[in-house]
């Protein structure tokens, strides 16, 4: 089915013409479809784990990984580290909408969760081996951690020190 012209009943073959079919798959056809890069990330100042990011870093097809830390800049990288990929439009893109069923399509940045980014390898005419890799599970555990509790201005952690003990020896005392 022709995704120039997706209302229309129209359809296409390239065996009918003897050639092979290089369009079905391709990032052409994707593009086609509304899957193409975005032009602009929308980060200001991008950072992940203590490390600047360059500002135009998923925009456009190349491997925006290679060389970046804190993973690629080692002597034996893992391989999605020279892998091309974008940044995608999720809601444009029939072939991503975030879910489990589109993961080997696209999959939603584990190193800038609240941009709410989506990549894409095959959009690029890569192969995606980040998605699972050890790597991108370090980054979304990094990413969901609880927030560190403090003390507020007129309290100090201190004192709650010797209250738990009491508190535990009380206790003990209790069930005894």
């Amino acid at each position: 089915k022709s995704s120039y012209f997706p209302d229309a009943n129209l359809y296409l073959s390239y065996a009918a013409c003897d050639s092979a079919d290089t369009w079905q798959g391709s990032a052409e056809e994707a593009e086609a479809q509304g899957c193409g890069c975005i032009a602009s990330n929308g980060l200001t100042n991008p950072t992940y784990d203590g490390h600047s990011y360059p500002a135009d870093y998923g925009v456009g097809c190349k491997a925006h990984d290679q060389t970046l830390p804190p993973s690629c800049n080692v002597a034996s990288p893992p391989d999605w580290c020279a892998s091309s990929w974008c940044w995608i439009n999720k809601d444009t893109c029939n072939q991503c909408d975030g879910t489990d069923a589109t993961k080997d399509f696209c999959g939603k940045s584990s190193y800038f969760p609240d941009a709410n980014l989506y990549f894409s390898y095959p959009i690029c005419d890569s192969a995606d081996t980040w998605q699972g890799s050890e790597e991108e599970e370090k980054a979304k555990t990094d990413n969901k951690q609880p927030a560190t509790a403090s003390p507020s201005e007129d309290e100090s952690f201190a004192p709650t020190i010797p209250k738990t003990i009491a508190m535990f020896v009380a206790l003990i005392v209790y069930f005894l």
